[in-house]
C-alpha cells in the first residue's frame, strides 16, 4: 500500500480544479487585453466544467454555488 489511491487522487484534482476556477477568475480582472481577458474567461468555463465532474463523482453537489468566488495569487497559493 503506498498510501496513496485513486481516492486521494481525486479529492486533490477536485481541490485543484475548483481553486484553479477561482484562480482564473480572480485573474481575468487584472488583464487589461480583450482579447487576453476573453481566453481567460474561456479557460475558466473549461476549468469549471473540470471541477464540475470531479465534484460530481466524489459525491459532492456538481454546482455548489450560483457565482464562483475569485482568489487572489496569495489565496491560490494557500490553498495549492
Amino acid at each position: 500500500d503506498p498510501g496513496f489511491g485513486p481516492d486521494d487522487f481525486l479529492d486533490i484534482a477536485q481541490a485543484l480544479e475548483n481553486t484553479g476556477v477561482s484562480a482564473y477568475d480572480g485573474a481575468i480582472a487584472s488583464i487589461k487585453n480583450p482579447g487576453l481577458q476573453t481566453t481567460g474567461a474561456t479557460i475558466a468555463t473549461v476549468e469549471a466544467r473540470h471541477a464540475a465532474y470531479l465534484n460530481f463523482i466524489n459525491g459532492e453537489d456538481p454546482f455548489p454555488d450560483a457565482f464562483d468566488t475569485p482568489l487572489d495569487m496569495d489565496e491560490v497559493l494557500e490553498i495549492a
